[in-house]
């Protein structure tokens, strides 16, 4: 999974089975998208449409069971 290029989020969930970056833009007002790729196939899109903070997409994030789903056999996807 590249980490190159794009300013890295924190995730809970190990750093060798997922990957989180965010996509930003300056603004006015500045938005995060946050993408999330996972080495059991689960992949996370958290898009607010040019409305959401870096703080936004982070507290979707830390809502969600991102080291279960990071977990995951692929035949349970």
């Amino acid at each position: 999974m590249s980490r190159a290029g794009f300013p890295q989020a924190a995730l809970d969930a190990p750093a060798d089975d997922a990957n989180g970056f965010y996509q930003c833009t300056p603004g006015p007002p500045p938005s995060c998208d946050l993408l999330i790729q996972m080495r059991s196939g689960v992949h996370l899109e958290i898009r607010g449409g040019g409305t959401s903070t870096r703080a936004d997409v982070d507290a979707l994030a830390g809502a969600l069971p991102l080291r279960a789903l990071a977990a995951l056999p692929a035949a349970s996807r």
